[in-house]
């Protein structure tokens, strides 16, 4: 009885810490963050772009939007954007949250987003990220 006691109590305590398991990892969004169109709080964090594309969608309308790759300064960042636009020029603003009293990981975080800008009969837009041109578009 002495021998099967501790053996029970390490088969309970290992099965306790695996949790989870059991649950399949999509390898597709394993490392992409959490993004939402939010409202920007003033102490947002940046946001690494490396590469931005303009999409125009074969519907009508036209939806159009902004795809960019990058990295957040960590793992526990979450891409936000807002999006604006006057009539001639699309303005996007891309940055990151987090929580400020969460211990993360000081590494990078690839992400890969896609942001809507609009559906588009007709016209022409100057596409800019955050505050840089980076492309247009005409319908």
């Amino acid at each position: 009885m002495h021998r099967t006691l501790p053996g029970i109590l390490l088969a309970v305590l290992l099965s306790a810490c695996g949790g989870g398991a059991d649950e399949p990892v999509d390898s597709t969004t394993a490392t992409t963050p959490t993004t939402a169109p939010l409202e920007i709080p003033d102490d947002a964090g940046p946001v690494f772009v490396e590469t931005t594309d303009i999409l125009l969608m074969e519907s009508f309308p036209v939806q159009v939007a902004l795809h960019v790759t990058g990295n957040l300064p960590t793992p526990c960042h979450q891409a936000v954007w807002e999006v604006e636009d006057d009539g001639t020029t699309i303005a996007v603003r891309l940055a990151s949250v987090t929580d400020p009293d969460v211990f993360c990981a000081q590494v990078l975080e690839p992400f890969d987003i896609s942001i809507p800008l609009g559906d588009f009969e007709s016209g022409a837009r100057v596409v800019t990220l955050n505050s840089e041109e980076i492309g247009d578009f005409e319908i």
